[in-house]
């Protein structure tokens, strides 16, 4: 028997399928990532005890996806806690005036009257 008969017998008949379906995934990962994957056929072999010739052959295929890169955030680290702004930065509220009523109003208020018209 050739090997590729051989591994054409292995998990009835669908290692070769199941290999095939790992290989492409793995290969659109690293495609998509820039990164390098891996696809491992494993072929276990025992048999019953010593001087027997009888063997099973068991099959493994498995895969490990690209590590994708962390896309992580950046805070501010003070007085023992984590914070999305410094605290130590002046706050600066900002209001628009508008030039026909002289009406102070918020950024926000603004923003959702624009949304509404």
């Amino acid at each position: 028997m050739d090997p590729l008969s051989v591994i054409q017998r292995l998990g009835s008949g669908h290692t070769l399928e199941d290999l095939y379906d790992a290989l492409t995934t793995t290969a659109q990962e690293v495609v998509a990532t820039g990164k390098p994957g891996t696809v491992t056929l494993t072929l276990k072999v025992s048999n019953k005890g010593q001087g027997n010739p009888l063997v099973i052959v068991e099959e493994t295929v498995a895969r490990t996806s690209p590590r994708k890169d962390p896309r992580g955030a950046i805070f501010y680290a003070l007085d023992g806690a984590l914070h999305r702004e410094d605290p130590r930065q002046v706050r600066m509220d900002f209001r628009i005036l508008d030039p026909e009523t002289g009406e102070i109003r918020s950024v926000d208020e603004a923003r959702n009257e624009r949304k509404v018209e």
